[in-house]
């Protein structure tokens, strides 16, 4: 019950866009456009019955964001609250992502909204979610389910830290890059600075895979590789 106290908020705008959604399914027109072209010209019809795929989109997920940490495995009583705050945010995304998306296309049916405002609220979410995760993963000590996770950090602790710190600052900056490029760019540009930030994730992990090792053969603590780090 903790975890739905927690996403209360989150679970009442759920509550709300899906009623809102119900409520005017009627009166929307028999053939939408459910797929837009770069040009944002509709380039598929369908039923506006397709919006309820979000629903189904959204069910295999829950059952991995409600569990138990331990009953995952999950060791220590700091990883076990880092993976608790890991899980709330992902179910607020979900919810947040799923709803957005569903109100969205029903907005730009009813005339409302236009398919860039869709796009930019889209964008917009995944911005925030990336400064999230970004602003817990310097806290939490090493583990199999969050964080910097290669062979190297996993069996380091200097590696661990140093590299989750550095790769929160990429996060959060990636994130920030989102959230601005979203609002700068006109049309459908936002989803270069979404590319460029994705790019730019690549790139930056590639680097810190690379600084991990060097802090692992610099730790004289550190675990052999042929040794299970837990």
């Amino acid at each position: 019950m903790n975890e739905f106290k927690n996403d209360l908020w989150a679970w009442l705008v759920f509550v709300l866009v899906w009623g809102y959604i119900v409520y005017s399914f009627d009166s929307l027109p028999e053939r939408v456009p459910v797929h837009y072209n770069f040009q944002n010209v509709p380039d598929r019809y369908g039923s506006p019955a397709e919006v309820f795929v979000m629903l189904v989109v959204m069910v295999p997920y829950f059952p991995l964001l409600l569990m138990n940490a331990t009953a995952m495995g999950v060791k220590g009583e700091q990883n076990q609250q880092t993976f608790g705050q890991l899980q709330q945010y992902a179910r607020v995304l979900l919810l947040l992502l799923c709803s957005g998306i569903a109100l969205g296309q029903v907005l730009t049916w009813q005339g409302i909204l236009d398919t860039d405002a869709m796009t930019r609220m889209v964008f917009t979410m995944i911005g925030i979610f990336l400064m999230l995760m970004g602003n817990i993963s310097p806290r939490v000590t090493r583990n199999y389910f969050s964080g910097f996770r290669t062979a190297y950090t996993l069996r380091s602790d200097l590696a661990w830290y140093d590299v989750n710190r550095k790769g929160a600052y990429l996060m959060t900056f990636c994130g920030l890059l989102v959230l601005v490029l979203t609002w700068v760019l006109p049309g459908n540009w936002p989803i270069f600075g979404l590319l460029g930030s994705v790019g730019l994730l690549f790139v930056g992990g590639a680097r810190l895979n690379k600084r991990a090792r060097e802090l692992w053969e610099k730790d004289p603590r550190r675990i052999p590789l042929d040794q299970k780090p837990f």
